[in-house]
């Protein structure tokens, strides 16, 4: 019966999000409180039932997914890939320097209506960023992403307030010392998103799928994320006219592993 309610949201989200006529800044805190009604009706539930979320093996390489894992968290994030360019001269090729997400806790969707959870990323992508900075969201808000020293991903699942957490974790010799719940990432392997994945505002495409692998310095409550279904954050083939320091908006999920 409470596997039947929740396609029956998952559907009746689905519908509200496609017909509701107001403007899309006022509908994402509808739709992350519709989430959220998801994640409280069956926490206990989904968190025993996770293994029924499929991993889409379909879509990568044979060596991407490592098999044997136990599936722990699905959240889905919100914010920008940020960019670096030497000139502003199509010489120079634009250079990773980071990201920033806001992430909210889908995990029930994952297990139990996935195709709403799939339809998150290019829907909150749709919306403005600011959007995910208002008091709705920020109150359904489960985490943060974002990077340290420009080359280390983290995952932060402390109590915070939107996406402006840049952590206050100590830099000890090089090495950042944190607090449980923050987890630190070294990327292990790639592979393009999809043909026809969410190419975004500037219609260059969406970034690459990624597996991500636990680095032992932080919390190792997760051993791997993989960063899927990703929409939007391609930066152009080069820097000609762009800015020293530019982002690119995207939106993603991230399977967490152990």
């Amino acid at each position: 019966m409470q596997f039947l309610t929740l396609l029956t949201l998952g559907a009746s989200l689905l519908t509200s999000v496609t017909a509701a006529p107001a403007p899309k800044v006022d509908l994402i805190g509808a739709l992350l409180k519709r989430v959220s009604t998801i994640q409280a009706s069956a926490a206990n539930l989904c968190q025993n039932e996770l293994n029924k979320a499929k991993f889409p093996i379909d879509k990568v390489p044979s060596d991407f997914f490592i098999p044997g894992l136990q599936l722990k968290k699905v959240v889905v994030g919100r914010g920008t890939q940020n960019y670096t360019c030497e000139t502003s001269t199509a010489a120079s090729v634009p250079a990773l320097k980071g990201a920033i997400a806001t992430l909210f806790d889908t995990s029930c969707l994952a297990a139990f209506t996935p195709t709403f959870l799939h339809s998150l990323s290019p829907e909150l992508l749709s919306y403005p960023l600011s959007s995910v900075s208002s008091k709705t969201a920020q109150a359904l808000t489960s985490g943060s992403h974002y990077f340290l020293l420009k080359k280390t991903p983290i995952f932060d699942f402390r109590p915070q307030n939107g996406i402006d957490v840049p952590a206050p974790a100590v830099i000890q010799g090089g090495a950042s010392v944190g607090p449980e719940k923050m987890h630190e990432y070294t990327p292990a392997g790639s592979t393009p998103a999809p043909a026809g994945a969410p190419a975004g505002s500037n219609k260059l495409g969406a970034v690459d799928w990624l597996r991500l692998d636990n680095d032992g310095l932080r919390d190792q409550s997760y051993t791997k994320v993989y960063r899927i279904n990703t929409a939007g954050g391609k930066a152009p083939a080069n820097c000609e006219g762009a800015k020293a320091e530019f982002t690119v908006d995207y939106a993603a999920e991230y399977w967490f592993y152990q």
